[in-house]
């Protein structure tokens, strides 16, 4: 019998993908999609570090049922050991309902510069 790859696993990826104002996917994940500045790419469990700009595109969560689709207009990926965090900077034009929901969030206080 083969032995498998060094780094392969079964184990789920845990992936976060959230903007200042709003998580759109946190939970277990069998693979994600996105594109780079190279093309389109996956990520899978047991995936090397890697730290990615991404572009405009879907980014597809394979949650094994029910795959996530959210449209990004760029954002940064980073994997570490099967842990997948998705920062989205800004959304596609044409998702106007997750873009009113970022506009509707509570906007944060300035931080005060003043020294206590």
């Amino acid at each position: 019998m083969a032995e498998p790859k060094e780094g392969l696993t079964d184990e789920p990826l845990d992936v976060k993908i959230f903007s200042p104002y709003h998580t759109f996917y946190k939970g277990p994940a069998k693979s994600l999609s996105a594109i780079n500045s190279t093309g389109p790419f996956d990520v899978l469990s047991g995936h090397i570090n890697f730290f990615s700009v991404l572009k405009e595109g879907n980014v597809v969560v394979d949650t094994g049922a029910d795959p996530k689709e959210i449209p990004i207009s760029h954002g940064i990926i980073h994997v570490r050991r099967n842990q997948v965090t998705l920062f989205v900077f800004g959304l596609a034009e044409d998702d106007e309902e997750n873009a009113e929901k970022e506009e509707d969030a509570p906007k944060p206080r300035p931080a005060s510069t003043k020294l206590q």
